[in-house]
Parts: C-alpha cells; structure tokens; sequence
C-alpha cells in the first residue's frame, strides 16, 4: 500500500489525505488528482456508511424502529473535482438528531397494553440498549411511575411513564374528559441516531483513515493502468 499520509482531526471528526503525495504518485498524469481524489473520498465515504451502520446494529439493541432510525446518517455532501470534500451525517430535523426513547431497542413484551388490554399486561416491562446486557425491570425511580409501551398518534410505539408531579393533557385526541389522576407522560430516553453514530465513529476512524488511503492507492493505479498503454 502506497505510504499516504492521512491525518485526523478529533474536533472536526475529519480525515485529510495529502493530496501532493498523489500528485507525485500520478507523476505526467498530476492532472488527473482532483478527479482521482474525488472517486476515493465518495468510495470511502460510502464504504464508512455501511460499516458504521452494520457497527451500531452489532452494539445496540435495535428493534425495526430502531433500525429505521439509525439509516437518518447519509452522505449529505459529495466530493467533487473542485471541492474534495464528503461529508456523513444526521441534520438536526431528522428523527435520528433527537433522543431516543426505549421505544426503539429491544424490550418485552414488544407490544403495548392499552385500554381494557393494560388487565394483561404484566408487572414490569422490561428494557436494554445494548446487546449483551441483560434485560432490566421498568419498575421506576423517585416518584415516576413503572416504564410502560404506548401507541402514540403518529403510529410511533414509545416508552413511557407517569410523572405523578405534572399534571397531563385535560382532554384526549377525541375531545373526551381524561380519568383521573391525570398524569403527564414523560419518554423514557435513549441514545439518539447521532450519539450512537457519534459513538461509533470514535471506534471506526482508524479504518476509515485506511479505506481512504487504500481507496487512493486504487484509483491512482486505476488511472496509470487506462492511461500509460
């Protein structure tokens, strides 16, 4: 593998290759490095994309909601000749910028009980974010209420639970009086698409860095090979 210097920026979460050592490695073909640099940046950021996807499903817990959430990490830039730049992410009005719920892993039972069902439901829903951590018993802290599953009005399942201080909504959806006590419904948080994605990356950049030097190594022997005949 040709001896690229690729170097890493922690505050700005980017990997930089030198492009001069490219140039030199294309020699009478320099001309062709920011086409070359191009097609190694988009390969490689597509290739950190699916890995980086395929990392957090082996970390964390997901249920299909979950795994939905996470696909909001997308490449929101690609390089071009003039600007040699890609760029991964999740915008601030995705669904993946905003924290979880445990609604989104795994839990059980998967389903929520509401209405006349909440007579079977059983006495603690349980909950992990992680795979290889055990399950844990919803059963509440300070004054909140045991965690339990709802359907709310966007078809989300989230999970929830009581918090005896704060009064809830006077009325439902249809208009009607709600029982009481009258609690409000607090989300049971979780790691949002961007902190496990955020987290991920921390472990992955190492690979990255050398999927973009092995990507720029390919394309430059690519270019020599379809030029110097």
């Amino acid at each position: 593998m040709a001896d690229y210097n690729v170097t890493y920026d922690a505050g700005s979460m980017s990997i930089m290759l030198d492009s001069e050592q490219v140039e030199r490695a294309l020699g009478d073909l320099k001309g062709k490095t920011p086409a070359a640099l191009k097609v190694a940046v988009n390969r490689t950021a597509r290739q950190a994309r699916a890995m980086m996807l395929d990392d957090v499903k082996e970390r964390y817990d997901l249920n299909a909601a979950g795994r939905r959430l996470i696909q909001d990490l997308k490449m929101r830039k690609a390089a071009t000749n003039r600007s040699l730049e890609a760029r991964l992410g999740i915008t601030k009005n995705d669904p993946g910028a905003f924290r979880a719920d445990l609604g989104y892993f795994r839990t059980s039972p998967s389903k929520p009980y509401m209405g006349a069902a909440v007579r079977n439901a059983p006495e603690y829903f349980q909950a992990r974010v992680l795979k290889g951590s055990p399950m844990r018993n919803l059963s509440g802290d300070g004054q909140m209420s045991k965690g339990f599953l709802v359907k709310f009005k966007s078809g989300h399942v989230g999970m929830v639970q009581r918090n005896p201080d704060k009064p809830g909504p006077a009325y439902t959806a249809s208009g009607k009086v709600r029982w009481s006590p009258n609690h409000l419904l607090e989300t049971m948080s979780s790691p949002s698409g961007s902190a496990m994605h955020r987290t991920i990356w921390n472990e992955d950049w190492p690979d990255v860095a050398e999927m973009l030097r092995a990507n720029a190594e390919r394309r430059v022997a690519e270019l020599i090979l379809k030029y110097r005949k």
